[in-house]
């Protein structure tokens, strides 16, 4: 975190204020940090997940941005005016490239998050696709009013899944989903569900609300539906983590 903090001096100007949410109790190192930018923070009383620790941050939102990050990730100086500068007037949310430490290739775009998508991930691990339908929570910057037009993430996703399920509803609200392919981010992916049953467990429950859930098959239907299926019957996919 404190790294994180540091990366986002370089864009003091851009920034109103960063909340930082602690989920558990813990002791305050940033303390002796001197920022820029005011730093407020939220402590729960007990853990809340992804979509209802950011939705409460958002309620402290004041500007016309509003940036989601995970503290793990590392930010190039310019990255934040880029991202603001460059966005599209369409898109309602906007990300970086994604790359991990050891890894010379970015992480994937990411189709529309179907089981036949996940099976193809399987099949061609090295697919990327041509656009991003969605994109992943670890850095999300939205426009404040797109985010509240679709009253932000939903809360019934725990851990996982919140990033796809807003992007859709970004998408059938007539918002786009644009990533800026110049932007790099540093992310060290701890992939909890690859080795933690608990954390499994989530993950696919929320798999399966959203495979079932109206945005899911409102924007497959618009999408064509059929064609998606001849697609994952070829062989490609989208990202390999979700």
């Amino acid at each position: 975190m404190r790294h994180l903090l540091c990366d986002l001096e370089a864009a003091a100007a851009l920034i109103d204020r960063v909340i930082v949410t602690r989920n558990i109790p813990e002791a305050d190192v940033l303390a002796d940090l001197s920022l820029s930018f005011p730093l407020e923070f939220i402590d729960n009383a007990h853990p809340r997940g992804f979509a209802a620790n950011h939705n409460a941050a958002f309620g402290r939102c004041h500007s016309n941005w509003f940036l989601v990050l995970n503290p793990d990730v590392r930010i190039e100086p310019d990255a934040l005016h880029a991202l603001v500068d460059q966005a599209p007037a369409a898109s309602g949310v906007v990300a970086p490239r994604i790359f991990e430490p050891g890894k010379s290739a970015p992480e994937p775009r990411r189709k529309h998050l179907t089981p036949f998508e996940i099976m193809g991930r399987w099949i061609r691990p090295d697919y990327d696709a041509p656009r991003a339908e969605w994109v992943a929570g670890m850095c999300m910057l939205f426009r404040a009013g797109a985010f509240a037009g679709v009253r932000g993430f939903d809360e019934k996703f725990f851990m996982y899944v919140e990033d796809a399920d807003i992007c859709a509803r970004l998408r059938l609200a007539g918002w786009e989903v644009a990533v800026n392919e110049s932007v790099r981010i540093l992310h060290d992916a701890q992939r909890a569900s690859d080795s933690h049953w608990r954390h499994l467990g989530w993950h696919w429950a929320s798999m399966l609300r959203w495979w079932f859930s109206r945005p899911f098959w409102l924007l497959l239907a618009r999408m064509g539906g059929a064609p998606v299926l001849q697609r994952a019957r070829t062989g490609p996919s989208a990202a390999r983590h979700e």
